[in-house]
């Protein structure tokens, strides 16, 4: 991707959106329609668990840029934008990409990982089509990176910071008792993955300062080996 490309962008109603995040909209918008107007295509780039294992690979990828309800493929879209630009200008244009393109395999590999011991997640067709865990995973991005901006939740509902993760979470489990917890697995581990990543500097940081820890503590012992008490007016001296 070149510097030209990643400071490219274009404005659309009055936003001005980076061009890979225009790119990743764009491509969801395109292969959305194309699936609906062509089924054919729509299964083919389906995550089906056992498909992956038969060699499919290209499916831990493709599930993420395929929606099959309007309405959801509008909004989806509309979020990749709206929150992909503030992540792109933030994480810079390859990070962002990176992480997004990412995001989709991974999730789709632990997807078809956690196949092998629920049945329940091997349909013989397209089990799970939709960038909306994708989204989940960059609405608490977001979210985390900006605590202090709000957006309007299904356009009525204020939220922002911590609120916004828990609703997002919230709203997941929800759907999933009411629709079936099987589609809803891979938004549980994108939204997972993203809050490991975003969590990892706090992680490095606590075992850095745990290594310092125990290495100053050995030290210390290193340099009192040789120290030992002496008795002398009931106190305890040392020399």
């Amino acid at each position: 991707m070149g510097r030209s490309f990643s400071r490219s962008g274009v404005m659309i109603l009055g936003q001005w959106l980076p061009m890979p995040v225009v790119w990743l909209a764009g491509m969801t918008a395109a292969l959305s329609i194309l699936g609906a107007l062509w089924p054919p295509l729509y299964v083919a780039g389906a995550l089906v668990p056992v498909a992956v294992w038969a060699g499919q690979v290209w499916r831990l990828l493709t599930w993420g840029f395929f929606e099959a309800e309007p309405i959801s493929l509008v909004f989806g879209c509309w979020l990749i934008a709206l929150l992909g630009a503030d992540l792109c200008r933030t994480w810079g244009a390859r990070r962002f990409v990176a992480l997004y393109l990412s995001c989709a395999v991974l999730t789709g590999g632990l997807t078809s990982l956690l196949a092998w011991t629920l049945p329940a997640l091997r349909p013989a067709e397209g089990f799970y089509a939709s960038p909306w865990a994708i989204v989940d995973a960059l609405i608490i991005a977001w979210a985390t990176l900006f605590p202090n901006r709000r957006i309007f939740v299904f356009l009525v509902v204020p939220a922002q910071g911590r609120t916004l993760i828990l609703l997002t979470v919230g709203l997941t489990a929800l759907f999933a008792v009411f629709q079936g917890w099987q589609s809803f697995v891979p938004h549980f581990i994108a939204q997972a993955l993203m809050g490991v990543y975003l969590d990892r500097l706090r992680i490095v940081r606590w075992l850095w300062l745990r290594v310092r820890l125990a290495l100053y503590e050995r030290e210390l012992r290193r340099r009192g080996a040789h120290l030992r008490v002496v008795p002398r007016d009931d106190e305890p001296r040392y020399h």
